[in-house]
């Protein structure tokens, strides 16, 4: 996956404040990083999970995945 600045990732440091204003904002980046196409326990390859507040954790076994 190629990124590119401004689109993929902030340029420049008041891209930087303007995209994570808000703790929630960089953890979904950092998800979509990570999972671009939704999450997947790497305990179990299952993509049944949910998102505690800090954390991803799978449905089956329970394994807890920090962004």
């Amino acid at each position: 996956m190629a990124l590119f600045a401004g689109r993929d990732y902030p340029g420049c440091y008041a891209e930087l404040r303007a995209w994570f204003s808000e703790d929630w904002k960089c953890l979904d980046y950092l998800d979509w990083l990570r999972w671009p196409d939704g999450f997947v326990c790497p305990w179990c390859a299952s993509q049944d999970g949910w998102r505690a507040p800090d954390q991803w954790e799978g449905r089956h076994l329970g394994y807890r995945v920090a962004p």
